[in-house]
């Protein structure tokens, strides 16, 4: 009998291992900290890992070398109590490039807007439609966001119930709890907070960027190692359309996260091909990147 249910277990181990989606690892520190316990910190560190990494986000199961890898640092910024507090959040999200060793960057981002409280031992849950506390809130937020990246480079728009669900979260925000977290508005954000990454991603103007991300994606990197040139020639097509897509909306948060989380693979990707490719996808990063134009420059120079 003992055998019977030590299989039982095992295979539901494995079950629970590869429905598993998402792959963090998460870091709080408390450079200011003066009155708080720093084992709360500890504890957070380990709730908030047992959330991500435990929530079934999806109905499809991943194989281990499938899951999204998440890195997040929390910085504590301000300690309003002993169990509230103001602070940013560094996040990370990369996924696999087929039939390579490699990774490629979903997402990189700093969320300068979060206020939270938490007490010790505090348990975190997640449940649709279900507002919990903020900070439980913040992550399921963009644990939906990330999903949604990713479903995106698999296939057109694939990304779309789990950037509905990251809306499901927002509308569930009570009013006071967004009046003092200016990440959740549209006011306070400057184009550059949850609200604002929600709306370019739904927003028609942008759609052409969905399509392109994919094509970067599953047309491009996936297969790059077995078809460089017509994987190259379908990421050079992606960043055109991702640069017109800059021309009918200025400024957008959702291409500028394309450029902080690519601009180096892009680089990497292009810096061996032709003048005339390499000057075509300079001018396009240019006007995708402006900030960051000179990081483009060895494109011209090879």
């Amino acid at each position: 009998m003992k055998k019977y249910i030590l299989s039982f277990l095992l295979l539901f181990s494995f079950v629970c291992m590869q429905a598993q989606e998402l792959n963090a690892t998460v870091k709080v520190s408390t450079p200011k900290l003066q009155t708080a316990d720093p084992a709360i910190f500890k504890t957070l560190e380990k709730s908030l890992i047992e959330l991500i990494n435990g929530t079934a986000w999806t109905d499809d199961e991943f194989e281990v070398s499938e899951r999204i890898k998440i890195n997040i640092t929390i910085n504590i910024t301000e300690e309003i109590s002993a169990t509230s507090f103001r602070a940013e959040m560094l996040i990370q999200a990369s996924r696999p490039i087929f039939n390579s060793t490699q990774e490629t960057q979903l997402v990189t981002l700093r969320d300068k807007r979060i206020t939270f409280t938490y007490e010790q031992y505090q348990p975190l849950e997640y449940a649709k439609n279900v507002y919990n506390n903020n900070l439980t809130s913040i992550i399921a937020f963009y644990c939906n966001m990330i999903l949604g990246y990713d479903y995106d480079t698999f296939s057109p728009n694939g990304g779309t119930p789990y950037f509905q669900l990251a809306q499901d979260i927002m509308s569930s925000i009570p009013s006071g709890v967004a009046n003092g977290d200016d990440g959740w508005s549209a006011a306070k954000g400057k184009n550059r907070n949850r609200y604002w990454m929600l709306e370019n991603v739904l927003s028609p103007r942008v759609a052409p960027m969905r399509q392109a991300f994919y094509d970067y994606h599953l047309r491009g990197l996936d297969r790059i190692v077995e078809d460089a040139e017509n994987a190259r020639k379908a990421i050079g097509n992606a960043i055109t359309k991702i640069s017109q897509v800059n021309r009918s909306y200025p400024n957008s948060m959702i291409v500028q996260l394309f450029a902080i989380s690519k601009g180096d693979e892009i680089l990497q990707i292009f810096i061996v091909e032709s003048a005339t490719t390499r000057k075509k996808i300079y001018d396009a990063m240019i006007k995708i990147d402006a900030a960051n134009a000179s990081k483009y420059e060895p494109l011209l120079k090879r």
